[in-house]
């Protein structure tokens, strides 16, 4: 596996050298921006599968003349706490950049009592993290006008879980003096972005290769690594409008199981019942989830703001996941226009409306993708900006109903 990864990076990055000296895709405009904006005001957030709930936000792009951003922002409703972050500081202009993003927040996730596709909607446990901090770090090195891109990532994450309630939002049980769980992961990756422009492309491709390696974080969690793979092509439409494709694959591959007998997780999850069989369906469930997860480890999950849009946020997870999608982006104005609302400041340089649809898998085994699957169809609204934020309200509807999504980016 990891020979093939390696061979896929020196392929995709032998094909943009020899695709730059044969026929060049022009960029539209410069790939760094420039252009000075600020945000201060309360505004809705919609998380699938996280909730919703209002955000105070204070962001400063492109800051004293540079192209570093700055975003401070607490939320209330469904999450609570801080996020704060500094992106894009330059140690050598245009070509080695990282980015600093912190995070102490309380808030509820939904984990579905079996993992796959075979789950119904309404068979999770929603577990409540009343602390959980986040730390990340992100270098990248920038090449060839933003064409070749290597990114490091580095994420410390720290997660306490006291209670767990069933799907009405009725405590189950609570967890005796819970130990914070604490995950590190590292993830080198690739970009190739052939494109006429990074941010907004009308044509063009681009490819991704993620590795990511997260870690024991104690001696009874697995040892496994994940392969995400990502391509995505635009196809022009006229002059201003564009039909994305995209398809991302994504794989863990364990390197050494970890402990996955279930009275062993019992005690160490410090729950109420003395052996597996006589815990609780609820508690089993639980359990369960931890004995997948550490025999075959956990590929990026489906649901949420970018694949399967229609689902909450993990709503499918395995260890294996194949997802597809297109969109169609109808831009209906190309006018730039500059506001400045006094607590909001941007240069608008496009609007568009969006039509998606979407279609996933997840496995344990890599034989059984595709077995059973979900789709996802939608629409949205986007206005891009000259200061390199991406507005984007997206509303999605399968067969267990629709979600809506708030965001500052594409879905890819």
């Amino acid at each position: 596996m990891i020979k093939t990864f390696t061979q896929i990076l020196f392929a995709a990055a032998c094909f943009l050298l020899f695709a730059q000296s044969a026929t060049a895709v022009d960029r539209r405009k410069p790939q760094f921006a420039s252009e000075s904006a600020y945000l201060l005001l309360p505004m809705p957030y919609s998380l699938p599968g996280i909730g919703s709930g209002l955000m105070i936000t204070g962001l400063g792009a492109n800051m004293f003349d540079t192209n570093t951003d700055i975003f401070v922002m607490y939320a209330s409703g469904d999450i609570e706490g801080m996020f704060g972050g500094l992106m894009d500081l330059h140690l050598i202009d245009e070509t080695l950049f990282f980015d600093i993003f912190v995070a102490d927040m309380s808030a509820q996730m939904n984990s579905y009592k079996n993992r796959g596709m075979a789950n119904g909607d309404d068979e999770f446990q929603i577990l409540n993290a009343k602390n959980r901090k986040a730390r990340s770090f992100d270098t990248t090195l920038s090449l060839f006008d933003r064409q070749l891109e290597f990114i490091y990532e580095y994420n410390l994450q720290e997660i306490t879980m006291d209670k767990i309630f069933d799907e009405d939002g009725d405590l189950l049980f609570e967890i005796n003096d819970p130990d914070p769980e604490k995950g590190e992961r590292m993830a080198l990756s690739m970009v190739v972005d052939y494109t006429d422009d990074r941010q907004d492309p009308l044509k063009g491709f681009r490819f991704m290769a993620k590795r990511s390696n997260s870690p024991r974080s104690n001696q009874r969690s697995a040892e496994y690594f994940v392969i995400n793979l990502g391509a995505s092509a635009y196809i022009p439409i006229g002059q201003s409008h564009t039909w994305a494709f995209n398809i991302q694959t994504s794989e863990a591959v364990v390197t050494d199981k970890g402990d996955n007998n279930p009275d062993h997780i019992i005690q160490e999850l410090g729950l109420n019942c003395i052996s597996y069989d006589a815990c609780s369906t609820s508690e089993q469930n639980l359990v369960d989830t931890y004995v997948t997860e550490r025999t075959y480890g956990t590929a990026s999950s489906l649901g949420g703001d970018d694949e399967l849009r229609a689902y909450p946020m993990g709503r499918f997870k395995g260890a294996h996941m194949a997802y597809i999608g297109t969109e169609f982006r109808w831009n209906f104005a190309t006018n730039v226009v500059p506001f400045d609302f006094w607590i909001w400041k941007d240069i608008a340089t496009g609007f568009q409306l969006a039509m998606f649809h979407e279609i996933g898998s997840v496995a344990e085994v890599k034989a059984d993708l595709w077995k059973e699957s979900r789709s996802s169809t939608g629409a949205g609204f986007r206005m891009v900006s000259a200061s390199g934020f991406v507005y984007r309200a997206d509303i999605a509807f399968g067969d267990e109903g629709h979600q809506s999504t708030i965001m500052f980016n594409y879905p890819w």
